[in-house]
């Protein structure tokens, strides 16, 4: 195996397929990518078994052949040559020799024959979307993904398609770690199913949403079965397994009857919030807020001191206190992109809803903590 390429090129290409690959493995096989010179095209894998990436280059090698090397020291040596160079990667015997310029490194390597290839085919159920609508699907739920592994099912973003309440068919994203939920729709052709739901695995949404920022395609092709999804750009493929759980039933936790609405400039919510929540314990973090009328006063306390924060609310409400985590608060904030939030309560232990101003797509659900 024999090819020559921009250093830039083939930078980019190992950067994408390097976060697959699973640093603490043990199998030295999967610390490996595998590299396939095939006439006139380079084909870079990487997997750890259940996430699996194939990019393809368009060149045309000097002698064809296939190999596996270190993902990492492979990766970190290219990223560190002139962009603007060409590098040469030969296979002699059992080494991968590196050229570029005056610089000269070798690479053990493994058989090629030992990597895993991990099936893409069998996948009955196809949609393509903008990759920019996915991104947002992506963006608005993934902070709210569990990492409570005891609760598996909740390790990821559950994916189905439904009709809103405008009776519009949607690609919905819903995600929920007990103490927040994150909903946000898509609408896309009616040809489109996917009524079962699936689960797809945090790291495979992260991985998905670093690689939409990379490519330069404007549609993404989507094809998944029960146990597996398949991500398609023209030249980058990212497989992975599905978690194999039912994910609760979302719509019983989303309140229908909170009639207590109060509105708030979002930055100047954010800010307080911040400044506030240093008050607080240092483990929760948890802020007070007490309405009344126009007024909204943020309030935290702790042994060394404590502290308040007035900010006036758009509409008036009755009183009432409640507590949330400053955190997942701001988070959901930092997705909002009208000036003004809307808050709807019901009571001080009932879920709160936070919204945009005007319609939208998108809802979030936070949990108080008791006072």
């Amino acid at each position: 195996m024999k090819f020559v390429i921009n250093v830039a090129q083939l930078s980019k290409a190992l950067d994408n397929v390097q976060g697959v690959v699973d640093k603490r493995n043990i199998t030295p096989i999967l610390s490996n990518i595998r590299i396939a010179a095939e006439n006139d095209k380079l084909i870079i894998n990487a997997t750890d078994m259940d996430l699996d990436i194939v990019e393809i280059l368009n060149i045309t090698p000097v002698e064809n052949g296939s190999i596996t090397a270190p993902a990492f020291l492979l990766g970190e040596t290219i990223k560190r040559l002139p962009l603007d160079a060409r590098v040469e990667i030969s296979l002699v015997e059992d080494k991968l020799h590196i050229i570029c310029g005056k610089f000269k490194g070798t690479l053990s390597t493994l058989p090629v024959d030992d990597f895993p290839i991990i099936q893409t085919d069998n996948l009955p159920s196809t949609l393509k979307i903008k990759k920019t609508d996915f991104k947002e699907l992506m963006e608005n739920t993934k902070f709210a993904i569990s990492t409570d592994e005891t609760r598996y099912y909740l390790n990821g973003v559950y994916l189905h398609t439904t009709n809103n309440a405008k009776e519009e068919h949607v690609l919905r994203c819903v995600s929920t770690d007990g103490h927040r939920l994150a909903l946000a729709d898509s609408v896309v052709s009616n040809d489109i199913k996917i009524e079962e739901g699936i689960i797809i695995p945090k790291k495979a949404v992260e991985e998905i949403s670093k690689l939409i920022d990379k490519v330069a395609d404007e549609d993404l092709e989507i094809s998944c079965s029960s146990s597996r999804i398949c991500f398609k750009f023209s030249n980058i493929i990212l497989t992975s397994k599905l978690i194999d759980g039912n994910f609760p039933n979302y719509d019983r936790v989303i309140p229908k009857n909170n009639d207590k609405i109060l509105e708030v400039n979002r930055d100047e919510f954010v800010k307080a919030i911040d400044l506030v929540s240093m008050y607080s314990d240092d483990k929760l973090k948890f802020i007070k807020i007490n309405l009344d009328g126009n007024k909204m006063i943020l309030s935290a306390d702790k042994n060394v001191g404590d502290a308040n924060q007035e900010l006036e609310i758009v509409r008036a409400i009755e009183p009432m206190s409640i507590c949330f985590n400053a955190k997942y608060i701001k988070e959901i904030c930092s997705l909002i992109p009208t000036e003004n939030v809307l808050l709807q309560l019901q009571n001080e232990t009932s879920p709160a809803l936070v919204k945009q101003m005007g319609e939208s797509s998108e809802i979030f659900v936070i949990m108080p903590m008791r006072l």
